[in-house]
């Protein structure tokens, strides 16, 4: 066991720094100076000095008393005694020191006194064991929750089982894995009793699917379920990385329980939106949207992840930010999810079209051409003139070719917009030579399906057909099937299955049911239905 692990914590008291200065009493109290008789009293010669080792055992009122192995000793001081503390700066009762003294007329007198070893001084934690291993245990207290080291000298009082009312004394700082060396149960959990609520205080650490792993120190980590029911409020109701969150759960905290509330004390990056558009302009730090509404210039960093397609000017973009539009919002995640007709296309587009208009400008003058004058008949010399000849028709001039019509403008892109909904898969259509092969790491399928849709209902009550394709994302090792509760991820406009994840599954896989037979039996192969007589009507 370590000295000083048993010491009451009321006993600790400090001689401080102003000990240094000559006033040694309560740290309440003021230094008292020395009067003129005492400096007068003070030999100018030398006298033999001597020097006594042990515990500092009080110190007050100009006086210490150090217990060493001649027992007590009670020590006078003033403003000439001096302190020698080492890197400490002050010493604490329990500690070993050496007093150099010489007597005189009141008795021995502390001309120095210096620090041996300074024995740490255990202090006091209680409340509730939240979660315990093989060197460490878990407690939340009223304030904070902390861990703490344990090994075979840790004094144990009971056995220790989540849910108990602890009581402990330790060593070190609670936020630098303290040492337990005493630790008492006070009050067993009551195994009858409905679980009761307990909140622990820690910085998200991780965010996977619908879990969340929160860090209440260096060293330890609990991961939790974030459930439909699970009430977020606080500085955000979105959990970001880097939030610093309450957690209020029941239950074993190893086993991952369910979150009931989380408290977001403090976001990470401020609250998260999403907004849809086409890229206007990329520059140097900014990204600019183009929405129906207007255009906005979000803020780009080291820090902004991208997805998809790298941003362009006319591709369509998805953007996750923070702050306020139209007030350099910063950007988190830019996603661009497919491209559109860039500048260069369009200005090509324009240059066909002019051509076009001019082959028809050409066209309209050619059917403008002056017509050829009619030629005059030359009568000949006989009594009766041949008739005249009738003369040929003006041409007509050709028609005017009608103008092709203008191609009507392309439709604005409507934004794609993520949709996350939960339903029951009704139907699975044209998954007959589409197989999953245990997925690949990323979530996604190993071949490429085409028109493959899944039927869904959503609680609303609404049908739709998703289409699914190796870009849907699926956990490893799960293929949906109908019947199946889920949670779906897509776009409004496209109707793309981005992601769909398992909430309850109905029939499991390797379950067989059997058919449900007709009331109506099937008549065996081969035999024939009598054959109705045809005459009978007659």
């Amino acid at each position: 066991m370590r000295r000083g692990v048993t010491a009451s914590l009321g006993v600790a008291m400090a001689v401080s720094v102003a000990l240094a200065l000559g006033a040694c009493g309560k740290p309440s109290e003021p230094p008292v100076e020395p009067t003129p008789a005492e400096e007068a009293e003070t030999p100018e010669a030398e006298v033999e000095a001597s020097e006594y080792e042990g515990t500092l055992l009080t110190a007050y009122e100009q006086k210490v008393v150090v217990t060493g192995d001649q027992g007590d000793l009670e020590f006078t001081t003033s403003s000439g005694t001096l302190y020698d503390m080492g890197d400490y700066g002050q010493m604490y009762l329990d500690d070993v020191v050496a007093v150099t003294y010489h007597e005189d007329a009141d008795g021995l007198h502390a001309d120095q006194i210096t620090l041996v070893e300074h024995m740490e001084t255990p202090l006091e934690f209680a409340g509730e064991l939240v979660g315990q291993g093989a060197n460490y245990i878990t407690i939340a207290g009223k304030d904070a929750s902390a861990t703490f080291m344990i090994d075979e000298d840790t004094y144990l009082v009971g056995d220790l089982s989540a849910g108990d009312k602890i009581e402990l004394t330790y060593l070190g700082n609670l936020n630098e894995f303290p040492y337990a060396n005493v630790v008492a149960v006070v009050e067993e959990a009551k195994e009858a009793e409905e679980p009761k609520e307990r909140t622990i205080h820690g910085i998200v650490s991780e965010l996977s699917g619908r879990t969340v792993l929160v860090s209440i120190d260096s060293a330890h980590a609990y991961r939790f379920t974030i459930t439909d029911s699970t009430e977020i409020s606080g500085a955000s109701t979105h959990i970001l990385l880097g939030d610093t969150v309450d957690v209020t759960f029941k239950g074993d905290i190893e086993k991952e329980p369910d979150a009931l509330r989380v408290k977001v004390a403090k976001s990470s990056t401020g609250r998260a939106y999403v907004i849809n558009g086409t890229i206007k302009n990329v520059g140097n730090g900014t990204v600019t949207l183009e929405t129906a509404k207007a255009s906005y210039t979000f803020k780009t960093d080291s820090g902004t992840k991208y997805n998809g397609e790298k941003p362009a000017t006319g591709y369509l973009a998805e953007i996750t930010y923070t702050g306020e539009l139209g007030n350099n919002p910063k950007a988190l995640v830019i996603y661009c999810a497919k491209s559109g007709e860039d500048a260069s296309k369009k200005d090509k587009k324009k240059e066909e079209e002019k051509k076009g208009e001019k082959k028809d400008e050409e066209k309209k003058d050619e059917g403008k051409d002056d017509p050829q004058p009619t030629p005059t008949p030359t009568p000949e010399l006989t009594p009766t003139p041949d008739p005249e000849p009738t003369p040929e028709p003006e041409p007509e001039p050709a028609p005017e070719p009608e103008p092709e019509p203008e191609p009507a403008p392309e439709p604005e892109p409507q934004p794609d917009l993520v949709v996350v909904g939960q339903g029951t898969i009704v139907k699975m259509n044209g998954f007959e030579d589409y197989k999953v092969d245990d997925a690949d790491e990323d979530g996604k399928a190993d071949e490429d399906p085409t028109e493959n849709t899944v039927e869904v209902k959503l609680k609303s009550g609404e049908t739709i057909i998703l289409k699914f394709d190796d870009d849907t994302k699926i956990a490893a090792g799960y293929f949906p099937q109908p019947g199946d509760v889920v949670e779906v991820t897509y776009g409004s406009t496209s109707l793309q299955l981005k992601e769909i994840k398992l909430l309850n599954r109905t029939v499991e896989p390797d379950e067989e049911t059997e058919p449900e037979g007709d009331e109506t039996p099937t008549p065996d192969e081969g035999e024939q239905e009598p054959a109705e007589d045809e005459g009978a009507e007659g």
